[in-house]
């Protein structure tokens, strides 16, 4: 009977001793999961972080709008080159950058609801406060939900009117007489060429007229 007892004893402290065991395992466990999650965390606090700063302090003018247009973030760039404050384009719609004037379908598209797509980008006109316009090159991509809903689209800007300037100069020198400001013998070849395409194209008739001026070398030298 004592044997009996003794046993009876040893059996349960042994599976106490093994439930304790047990717990202190997924007790070990929980610690190091709630470790990871608390190092995790603070890993994604810290690129959180960077990706917030980066975007605060980024060269390019960043906008953030819901899937309908409205403004819900822009950054400092975005208010150095427009002039507005950011508590005067929050919970606008994007066509307030839209510039006033108005712009035939030749020329490029303007920024307004109609640029935000899933991805685009392109060369736009934008206006800023005082409805100056000017040049900015877009770029628009879509965020996503859970269920590939469109929650917002990010849209990154940049201006480049600077560069449309220096280029329209280029394009003038090169077209153009510097003298006279009269079209050079390229933009001549260029319009012969499309008046006799468009010619044989509609069966008409093109006339070239050639005019000599006497002496007009000696004043084009000097």
């Amino acid at each position: 009977e004592y044997d009996s007892l003794t046993l009876i004893k040893l059996i349960s402290s042994i599976s106490i001793a093994i439930v304790f065991a047990t717990l202190c395992f997924f007790l070990f466990r929980l610690s190091n999961r709630l470790k990871n999650n608390i190092a995790t965390h603070e890993a994604t606090k810290v690129m959180m972080s960077k990706l917030n700063s980066a975007v605060t302090n980024s060269g390019a003018s960043i906008i953030i709008t819901n899937n309908e247009g409205i403004i819900e973030y822009v950054n400092q760039k975005f208010c150095r080159m427009t002039g507005y404050l950011h508590h005067e384009v929050i919970n606008q719609y994007i066509d307030i950058l839209c510039p006033e004037s108005k712009h035939n379908k030749s020329e490029p598209c303007i920024l307004d609801s109609a640029c935000l797509q899933e991805s685009w980008e392109g060369e736009i006109i934008c206006a800023n406060k005082d409805k100056t316009e000017f040049w900015s090159a877009i770029t628009v991509s879509a965020v996503y939900d859970k269920h590939k809903n469109i929650t917002n689209y990010v849209l990154s800007a940049v201006d480049i009117t600077a560069l449309k300037e220096a280029n329209k100069k280029m394009e003038h020198l090169a077209l153009f007489d510097v003298l006279t400001g009269l079209a050079n013998r390229r933009l001549f070849i260029d319009r012969l060429h499309q008046s006799i395409l468009n010619a044989r194209r509609h069966k008409t008739i093109t006339a070239l007229f050639f005019l000599d001026l006497d002496q007009f070398k000696r004043i084009n030298d000097t």
